[in-house]
């Protein structure tokens, strides 16, 4: 697929791979350490198929109502915690670094706020962990979207949101599509517990500060461990 930008990041060209009407990341053993590098290469691009000509147009109208949906999320987070329903905008998220893609992959908890996912109907793939250890399908409900939670919206919160540890088995004999967005902080911002959530932890600060552009560089991955365990 003829792509309208090009991203000169080495080895990392190996991970990224344009195929007909998708972006499919190929995942190898260190890949989560290489997709936040590839996400800061790419995070002042444009990079979308030049083949169809018509494919910009209903994917722009698509993330931006992503956009959209995922801030009135963030703000329905904001009043269950008891603030404004703008405390995670402005300085915060309110020009949000996002990324789209088809995509495929691993267990994993995803790096920002909420992941929306809109699977295929029918073909019942997507599991997610829950409290008890075990894994159980995301079923898929026509005309919804299934949100996860996200590594920074853990430390905003104080952990009183925990991130979703999802996988996908796709045990169907067709072929599945869906289409991710990934809504994230500003990439300069400093993420940390909000008074707010630490108030309701009884002061106690579970997670350190830390800046989101930081949080995605490989070389920080055992900050990043002692951040989100």
């Amino acid at each position: 697929m003829e792509s309208l930008c090009t991203i000169t990041a080495g080895d990392i060209l190996d991970i990224l791979v344009l195929v007909s009407f998708e972006i499919v990341f190929v995942f190898e053993s260190n890949i989560f350490q290489l997709l936040g590098f590839v996400l800061r290469e790419i995070s002042t691009k444009e990079c979308r198929p030049g083949n169809p000509v018509n494919f910009k147009s209903p994917m722009e109208e698509y993330i931006s109502l992503q956009r959209e949906l995922a801030r009135k999320i963030m703000q329905g987070i904001a009043l269950a915690l008891g603030v404004p329903p703008e405390t995670f905008e402005g300085e915060s998220a309110g020009n949000s670094f996002w990324v789209m893609g088809i995509i495929g992959y691993p267990a994993h908890t995803d790096y920002g706020l909420p992941t929306l996912v809109n699977q295929d109907d029918g073909i019942h793939a997507l599991q997610v962990k829950n409290r008890a250890g075990e894994w159980i399908c995301a079923v898929s409900i026509p005309g919804t979207f299934v949100c996860n939670i996200g590594d920074m919206l853990k430390v905003w919160s104080n952990g009183l949101y925990a991130p979703t540890l999802h996988r996908v088995v796709n045990n169907s004999p067709k072929y599945r599509v869906f289409v991710v967005f990934f809504y994230e902080p500003n990439f300069e911002t400093a993420v940390e517990p909000q008074d707010f959530c630490k108030e309701k932890t009884s002061g106690v600060v579970r997670y350190q500060r830390v800046v989101y552009g930081e949080h995605l560089d490989p070389r920080n991955e055992s900050q990043k461990n002692s951040i989100l365990i």
